[in-house]
């Protein structure tokens, strides 16, 4: 754990380019299970890893998955990086995910896939959810800065008391497009296991990056809408 952890310091740290950090953290994690596939280390480190780390896609992570001796790992890890799998699989860069279509605040259905000629944020949080509510100040100022260049926010809570969603909304001023999947019925399709969690897709609704902090989302709308000249 502590050479894994030394050789993330000395390579992944301290790399700026997403590319190239894909590219080592792919590396970084095939060296460890390669020479520990039995260690639950191995199992551990690839399912942090690919949970909070949006780089590799489905068929990376299978890659890995596959040279680890599943015997000696926890169980909760192989079912986390499998679920993660399953997800890659719905939104790896360029798919076009499933299609959302859910009641707004007003009752009104909102059907996802009309939502076109914009970037679109597909944002999935909850009223009870404390780091989502910790994000929604920067994601406001955010939105207030680009919702005039193309880019829009369909904001989808996993709340079920539609009071409570609705409180949220107007306490946190979120202005942008609402809708709540009080069966987690979209939830369950996404194959999502935490919040916040969110998903970049273009104006063709295609994947361009999975769960953005505001600050890197920041970086990949100046570069896509300075590409678009809006």
């Amino acid at each position: 754990m502590e050479d894994f952890d030394l050789r993330m310091k000395n390579t992944f740290d301290k790399e700026k380019n997403d590319g190239v950090r894909e590219k080592i953290l792919f590396e970084n994690l095939t060296e460890l299970i390669e020479n520990n596939p039995k260690s639950f280390v191995s199992g551990e480190q690839l399912a942090s890893k690919a949970n909070f780390y949006g780089y590799l896609s489905s068929s990376q992570l299978e890659t890995l998955y596959r040279k680890l001796d599943t015997s000696y790992q926890n169980k909760d890890d192989l079912k986390y990086i499998t679920n993660i799998i399953e997800r890659r699989k719905i939104l790896d860069i360029g798919k076009i995910p499933p299609k959302i279509i859910l009641p707004d605040e007003e009752g009104e259905l909102v059907d996802s896939s009309t939502l076109k000629g914009k970037f679109l944020l597909l944002e999935f949080w909850a009223s009870w959810c404390g780091p989502c509510r910790k994000t929604n100040p920067e994601l406001r100022k955010l939105y207030n800065s680009y919702t005039r260049k193309d880019f829009e926010i369909l904001g989808v809570s996993q709340d079920e008391k539609l009071s409570d969603w609705k409180t949220a909304i107007k306490k946190d001023s979120l202005k942008w497009i609402h809708v709540i999947d009080s069966l987690n019925t979209i939830g369950k399709e996404y194959k999502l296991t935490t919040i916040p969690f969110n998903v970049l897709l273009d104006k063709e609704r295609r994947v361009i990056a999975r769960d953005l902090k505001p600050s890197k989302l920041k970086d990949v709308l100046e570069s896509k809408l300075n590409k678009n000249t809006l």
